[in-house]
């Protein structure tokens, strides 16, 4: 008999480990952060479950930016999910698009003693459609500088 090697599959990068997406229902408008476990321990040396944050949303020069605190007095706990990763879930704020949005990356602007600093990312896209073909524009929500 006669074997060869299997390929393994590509393993996708993990990229930055902070994610944002948007939920909306008939009665609720929310946003949820989820941070991976990888993630958790890099920037902030350790798990985050339980643990309290304070998310602040970037307004005129900070515009398309979220900033990550950990505080003993924060406003959210981070709840846990899959694999060891947490979330945080806020409502919605008004420089987002106004329909739900599946999960997508958010770069880090930058990281210090504070906190951590996320991009939002560029909605400046084409949005889900109620009906196959159908295409509508959304306006920028987000300038991206």
């Amino acid at each position: 008999m006669t074997f060869t090697p299997a390929s393994p599959v590509a393993v996708k990068p993990d990229g930055t480990g902070f994610s944002i997406s948007l939920r909306f229902t008939a009665k609720s408008q929310k946003v949820r952060i989820s941070i991976t476990k990888a993630a958790q321990e890099e920037h902030f040396g350790g798990s985050l479950e339980g643990k309290r944050l304070d998310v602040m949303i970037g307004r005129d020069g900070d515009r398309g930016r979220i900033k990550l605190v950990k505080a003993d007095e924060g406003a959210f706990t981070a709840k846990a999910s899959a694999r060891g990763s947490v979330f945080v879930v806020m409502n919605r704020w008004n420089l987002l698009p106004n329909d739900k949005r599946p999960s997508q990356p958010m770069d880090i602007a930058f990281s210090d003693a504070t906190g951590l600093t996320l991009m939002v990312p560029n909605y400046d896209r084409v949005a889900p459609a109620a009906n196959a073909g159908e295409k509508r524009a959304i306006p920028r929500a987000l300038p991206m500088e």
